[in-house]
């Protein structure tokens, strides 16, 4: 079976989105598929060209912003006019190779993956133009307004409306509809004045093993991989570790970080005097944030404040292949507490101060290494790359 994929993200980005739709490549090549991929490419990075797939790299401009205030405006603006505007350069030049190799490779299947929204874009026009049968793949619910506050705050009605139009206009075109949650889906659904659950499916991330090393775990420690950003941080969850790394009873030092930090955790931080609580390693590249990982006594992953999550981050896949215990500060409803609750790994948690100290007084007991609910080969199995590709195979021949 052949199959044509378009992203505008991929390696050698290191976006999550670039890195997970590269794996997604690599893993439905590894269920027996011929792969070929149109990807973007801004400059950064160095081309392999060790891939099992063939990748075709379409330039495109990255659009850089300062922290003056006009200069994010701007760059706002300029980053939600790209992602609907079907004749935008790198649209225009990626539609160009797509129609090659449609000609060339003769694809049975498109996928178009997105953030960012440009990639489904071109599968609209390539379908239009030669019925392929094409799937739509979205990282989350998209656009932001869908997805539950905070991450639906701050819209521009304007764009808000031709992003819906844009939006229900691929979803009434597409043949199948992918995304990570089943709660993404449905919130997708409820919002689309159509049915789209007969076409809809629900394929998880791709962990990532980590490299072979040497470290040895640092008991007492928490650790965070990747961006920290605002929306997550939560002031109770800062209160519980700086009381119980003063706590005799609990062998709980602090928690470090691996990755980049938003100004609001720093100035937390400080302002509770935790500087020796919360440590701070900075952004690294993927395989040596795996590397740390394998250090860690438990691994923190942590959502907004939700009612529900439609969410899976992409650092619970790769927490999962660590085979550390996670911690999961997550919503009620949402896709981490389920996996957790049906494959063990880890424990998840609400956002209240208590809960989060009860759950952080039993990982780190000191008769307790957390290694009673870590290891999980189940939730290993679930995000591995055969698992996944095998669920995106089945997705494909249920096309064709």
């Amino acid at each position: 079976m052949r199959i044509l994929i378009i992203s505008k993200s991929y390696a050698p980005s290191i976006s999550s989105q670039a890195l997970q739709i590269e794996k997604v490549a690599k893993a439905i090549c590894g269920a027996g598929c011929e792969v070929k991929v149109i990807a973007g490419y801004s400059g950064q990075g160095n081309i392999s060209g060790s891939e099992p797939c063939e990748v075709h790299y379409v330039p495109h401009v990255v659009n850089k912003s300062n922290s003056q205030l006009l200069d994010r405006i701007a760059s706002r603006v300029y980053l939600e006019v790209s992602n609907i505007n079907p004749t935008g350069k790198w649209v225009v030049q990626a539609y160009e190779k797509a129609l090659e190799l449609c000609k060339t490779f003769r694809p049975d299947i498109i996928l178009t993956s997105s953030t960012p929204f440009e990639s489904h874009l071109i599968g609209l026009r390539l379908y239009e133009k030669f019925k392929i049968k094409w799937i739509a793949s979205f990282s989350d619910p998209w656009p932001a307004k869908m997805s539950p506050a905070p991450y639906s705050n701050g819209n521009i009605p304007f764009f808000s409306f031709l992003q819906s139009y844009w939006l229900k206009k691929v979803l009434a075109r597409c043949d199948a509809i992918h995304m990570t949650t089943q709660y993404a889906n449905e919130i997708v659904a409820n919002r689309i004045d159509s049915d789209l659950s007969r076409k809809m499916w629900t394929i998880q991330h791709i962990g990532t093993e980590p490299p072979p090393s040497d470290k040895v775990v640092k008991h007492g420690w928490l650790y965070h991989i990747g961006h920290f950003t605002r929306e997550r941080v939560s002031f109770e969850l800062i209160r519980a570790i700086d009381k119980l790394a003063d706590d005799p009873t609990s062998s709980l030092q602090g928690m470090i970080t691996v990755g980049d930090i938003c100004p609001e955790l720093t100035a937390l931080r400080k302002k509770m005097g935790m500087e020796e609580k919360i440590r701070m390693v900075g952004r690294v590249s993927h395989d040596e944030a795996l590397s740390y990982a394998l250090e860690a006594h438990c691994l923190l992953v942590c959502e907004a404040d939700m009612e529900m999550s439609p969410f899976l981050p992409s650092k619970f896949a790769d927490y999962a292949m660590v085979g550390r215990p996670i911690l999961a500060l997550t919503p009620l409803v949402s896709a981490m507490r389920d996996y957790l609750t049906k494959y063990g790994g880890g424990l998840p948690v609400g956002f209240s101060q208590d809960e989060i100290e009860k759950k952080l007084q039993y990982i780190f007991k000191e008769q307790n290494d957390a290694n009673g609910f870590s290891n999980s080969v189940d939730l290993k199995h679930v995000f591995s790359a055969k698992v996944v590709g095998e669920r995106y195979k089945e997705m494909f021949e249920s096309l064709v």
